[in-house]
């Protein structure tokens, strides 16, 4: 199939986005919340390595890389997954999608390292070429869960699919982009002065997770409702009914 005249409608992507969040409120927010919360718990336990990271060690820095790394990919397979299957109609719950996030999680990692440093590669060049590398890409964890076909099948199809709406795709994600960006400045500004032992109280660290589970949540609700919009032509996601509840 040729996607070059494919076009993605940002009014569909939203009201999807809403719909699906609004259908499965509980898990979207507690499955983002646990994968938010044990990072951050693990590294409140041990002393989180602010400024002084050198005198703490590197490896309890690369550690907790890796841990938030596993956390977010297990996360994003796992919403991706409820997003797909909320536009097509069908409903599993979560005896089905915990065990499927954790079968996809190898592949979900290795995507998202291939994807960072495919970006990064390109970014190297100029900040077009990594731009357009990642709007290729966009929808590739989605493609990856949905389809089941390995990772450079996943970036492959994402390429595909996203040729003819590239241009909307960054308006919406920049501006998306623009939103969460306010939102990190603000929980930034909020946080305490980490240098110092201590320096991050309980309540500080759950409204950190609370807002870091609410962004993550709706960023991977979105990249799945754009994937399901632009391969909804292909017929695999039951198109007819999608265009039906989401027109």
């Amino acid at each position: 199939m040729a996607y070059e005249d494919n076009a993605l409608d940002i009014g569909r992507v939203m009201r999807c986005t809403g719909a699906v969040v609004g259908a499965r409120p509980a898990a979207i927010f507690g499955i983002a919340a646990v994968s938010m919360a044990v990072p951050a718990a693990i590294s409140y336990a041990l002393g989180e390595p602010g400024r002084d990271a050198a005198a703490r060690g590197m490896g309890l820095a690369g550690g907790m890389t890796m841990l938030g790394l596993i956390a977010n990919a297990a996360m994003q397979a796992a919403l991706f997954r409820i997003t797909i299957d909320e536009a097509a109609g069908v409903r599993r719950g979560m005896s089905e999608i915990v065990p499927g996030a954790l079968r996809a999680l190898p592949a979900m990692i290795g995507l998202t390292i291939l994807s960072w440093l495919g970006i990064f590669g390109a970014s190297l060049l100029l900040v077009v070429p990594g731009i357009i590398v990642a709007l290729m890409w966009a929808v590739a964890g989605p493609a990856l869960i949905a389809r089941q076909e390995g990772v450079l099948a996943a970036l492959g199809y994402s390429r595909a699919i996203t040729r003819g709406a590239r241009g909307s795709l960054f308006l919406l994600l920049s501006g998306i982009g623009i939103v969460v960006s306010i939102i990190a400045i603000g929980a930034f500004m909020a946080k305490p002065d980490l240098a110092t032992p201590g320096g991050v109280t309980v309540g500080i660290l759950v409204i950190q997770v609370a807002i870091n589970a609410v962004v993550y949540a709706l960023w991977s609700v979105l990249t799945a409702a754009i994937y399901v919009d632009l391969s909804a032509g292909d017929g695999e996601l039951a198109s007819e009914r999608y265009a039906e509840v989401f027109a």
